[in-house]
């Protein structure tokens, strides 16, 4: 409702930027040069949610409602107030990360942040919280979280696909899920074995989606050569299927590494997580078709200030 209210007051096309520079630090800024300004958040959030879970009584009678909130009831649980109470958290912990998630990426849109509630659902699940209620753990959500955000960076170091992203992740949280049933039916080694088949096809679909993404790319050289970083608007567009093209020629002619890769539909948020990756990398050029400048300009600037040529 309130994001179909946020695209309704902005057009859907409206973006808010020019915040001051105390704001961006926020979601740039590192403390001593290495610390990110967000883990002094991070932190105490996560200390917080951990004490109310494990520690509380509170936690104790959430996770009783998760094993069956009519079982809770009838112990003499506030079963609607505790549910209310979690509601009201998460709202607030979400509101929190977007502000956040605006000062890292320099500006505000409406419809900032769409697709993100899979993501968390996923790192929940993958830090071993049980689809079916009543177990969970803060500290292994990180974990999971942790999973979620190495993976993807590790993908763009390696100079491979980020489309692997969501196939490698789709795998970790089949097999978790499933290894969550097998565990508590007592049933491991049997649905182990059945799981396997399933494991090993999509480990075969994500090498071939690998393959097929790299295919036609040149064989690195040995030694030292130019690493340029291209990344288009989005990479479905006809328009910039065929500037790979031309860019994999060009680079093939000019003796360089090329490294093609971005968002597969507008996203500057997506645009600037690819920069991102590029910088930690070390690529000796960036070059961009920008969509928007105002959200990108930031990471390029610290591209620039790494020694990094940047061609937006």
């Amino acid at each position: 409702m309130f994001r179909g209210i946020a695209e309704g007051l902005t057009g859907g096309a409206v973006n808010y930027t020019g915040f001051p520079p105390r704001f961006l630090f926020l979601g740039q800024g590192y403390v001593g040069g290495v610390i990110p300004a967000q883990l002094f958040v991070l932190v105490p959030v996560a200390a917080a949610y951990g004490v109310l879970v494990h520690l509380s009584v509170i936690g104790r009678t959430l996770s009783a409602i998760g094993y069956s909130a009519e079982g809770a009831r009838y112990a003499g649980i506030p079963v609607a107030k505790r549910l209310a109470l979690i509601y009201i958290l998460s709202g607030l912990t979400a509101s929190l990360t977007a502000v956040i998630y605006v000062s890292h990426l320099g500006q505000a849109k409406s419809d900032a942040g769409s697709g993100y509630e899979l993501i968390a659902i996923t790192a929940v699940v993958l830090g071993g919280t049980s689809i079916f209620g009543g177990r969970g753990s803060v500290s292994r959500t990180l974990l999971g979280l942790f999973a979620i955000v190495v993976l993807p960076n590790g993908l763009r170091l390696s100079a491979l696909p980020a489309e692997l992203t969501g196939v490698l992740i789709g795998i970790l949280l089949i097999g978790t899920i499933l290894l969550d049933r097998a565990s508590a039916k007592g049933d491991r080694p049997t649905r182990l074995i059945r799981l396997a088949p399933v494991l090993a096809a999509a480990l075969l679909v994500a090498i071939a989606v690998a393959a097929v993404s790299t295919r036609g790319r040149p064989a690195p050289a040995t030694g030292h050569r130019t690493v340029v970083g291209l990344m288009p608007k989005a990479k479905g567009d006809p328009y910039f299927v065929s500037c790979r093209k031309g860019a994999e020629e060009a680079a093939e002619a000019l003796g360089v590494d090329l490294i093609w890769d971005g968002p597969t539909e507008l996203d500057p948020a997506k645009q600037n997580e690819v920069v991102e990756g590029w910088i930690t990398k070390g690529v000796d050029v960036i070059a961009v078709s920008v969509e928007n400048r105002a959200a990108i300009s930031t990471v390029l600037r610290k591209a620039r200030a790494r020694g990094i040529g940047v061609i937006a």
